[in-house]
Formats: C-alpha cells, structure tokens, sequence
C-alpha cells in the first residue's frame, strides 16, 4: 500500500523551529518520508491529522480494519515520552505501543488509537465512568516508573522558578514571590517524602479517553517520573473546567487509596507553577 504524503500543519512546523532551530527544519523535511515508509510496513492509510503543537500525529487504517496513530517530534524529551507510553500500555492503563523508533532528529510512535476515543469532559458521568477513574488513579500509584527519566519535582521546580514562563494554563495570573516560595517549600517536601512511581504528567480532561469495553485510556504522557498523587491533583485541579461537579474528583482520589493530604499538596503546587 502506497501511503500520500502527509505534511506537517504549518503551525507545528512553526512551532518546532522556532524551539529547535537547530533540528526542526531536517525534522520537517524528514517526516513525510519517514511517515510514508511506516505506512506501507504497517499497511496503514492516514485518515487525518490530529491537533498539535510540536508533533505530527495522523490517524491511519490499516488493510484489516486496525485503527493507528503514528507520532513524530523533534522534542529531545520525546523519547521519555514513548517510555511512559510503553508503561502506560503495559500496566493497561493506555492504548498498546507497537513500535518506537528513535533517531538523532526525531522519536516516532507507533500505537493503536483509542476508540471511541471521546474525552472524559464528554462524557457522562456514570457510576462506571467514575469507577474507571478511580482504576486510572490505581493504577499509576502501583505501576513503576521507566528507568532514567526526569524527574516531575525538577520539571515543576523549573517552571516556579522560570521568571518568563510563556506555556501557562489559561488566564493564570503571573506568580508572586510569596506564592513561589510557598510551593517551593512545599515542592521541597513532596519530593522529601515521596515515591516515584508511574506517573502520567498531564492528566488533563483532553487525555483521559474512552476505549473498549468502557474501560478509559491514557494518552500524550508528559514523560517524568513523578506520583500518581499528583495526576490525580492535576485532574481535580481541572476538573471545574470540564463541568465536574466539585467534591467528585477528592472522592474518587480517596476511593483509589492515594493519599489524599499529598494530592491537595500536588494540587497546590501545579496551581503555582501555572499548570
């Protein structure tokens, strides 16, 4: 099967080359081959492209009916990225990772898409969309973490003590320096007196989808090694936003077994560093 060629949306392109000036114009040229050949080894169609910043990401058939998704980024960390995929996959917390291929200009993944698909804001709240949660929950906080990753706390201290942060969550007022050094402080002790373990890095509504079986599935990890207290913060963090009644997410952490005072902790922190 001969794949078309696929291009990456101007606004990536963009994006990449202005953050990597010195790899995103090869990466640029590089992917449309690079896609077409994964296309015919997987006898695979791309359908379309999703949403991104600084990823090309298409959904494709193949000849048997199988739903993909293929991944390239120039990101250096896209690597770690594809390691959390991999664990997430292989705790059955995200959909299955066939094949990662890294090189000195780009990591590709190659996965099946989550189907249905939608996202947890879509969804309704059912008593088994909520048990589902609580399993996600579960599973982080009993699942390891990849070996030689980055660690959360240095990627959360890194944004507190960035003076021109620019990837913020919407309308986030700058941070104070009094509310800096609260979470740092905080920050410090969460670090001190936790474990790392498996944990997703972006547990955001838009990440969260409904897969087979009613079961829900994990995507876009940030690739840290963190805790699933704090995942489970982001989500309640977030969750006003996707028009979660307030009380729903604390309870559903509880029910998980995470410990509930580092959660709201977490949550503190997150909030600070504009997450």
């Amino acid at each position: 099967m001969t794949a078309p060629t696929w291009h990456v949306p101007d606004n990536v392109a963009a994006g990449v080359t202005e953050r990597w000036p010195e790899i995103g114009p090869r990466w640029i040229s590089a992917a449309p081959a690079e896609l077409a050949k994964l296309c015919a080894k997987y006898e695979a169609e791309p359908s379309h492209v999703f949403p991104a910043r600084y990823a090309l990401v298409v959904a494709a058939e193949t000849r048997t009916g199988g739903q993909l998704v293929f991944r390239s980024s120039p990101d250096p960390t896209a690597a770690h990225h594809a390691a959390v995929s991999q664990a997430l996959a292989h705790e059955g917390l995200g959909p299955a990772v066939h094949q990662v291929i890294t090189a000195d200009i780009g990591t590709w993944t190659v996965a099946d898409r989550v189907v249905p698909g939608d996202p947890l804001p879509a969804l309704t709240l059912t008593p088994d969309v909520l048990a589902a949660i609580v399993s996600l929950f579960h599973g982080l906080a009993n699942g390891p973490a990849p070996p030689g990753l980055p660690t959360l706390g240095a990627w959360l201290r890194d944004r507190l003590e960035d003076d021109n942060l620019t990837d913020v969550a919407p309308f986030r007022p700058p941070i104070t320096p009094t509310e800096r050094k609260k979470a740092l402080a905080l920050l410090d002790d969460l670090i001190e007196t936790g474990d790392v373990c498996l944990c997703h890095g972006d547990m955001s509504g838009a990440n969260i989808l409904l897969g087979p079986q009613g079961r829900l599935l994990l995507i876009d990890p940030r690739g840290v090694a963190g805790e699933a207290a704090y995942d489970a913060a982001v989500l309640a963090t977030k969750a006003s936003n996707y028009g979660i009644p307030a009380g729903i997410i604390p309870r559903l952490i509880k029910e998980s077994g995470i410990d509930e005072s580092r959660a709201e902790a977490w949550g503190n922190v997150a909030i600070a560093a504009r997450v």
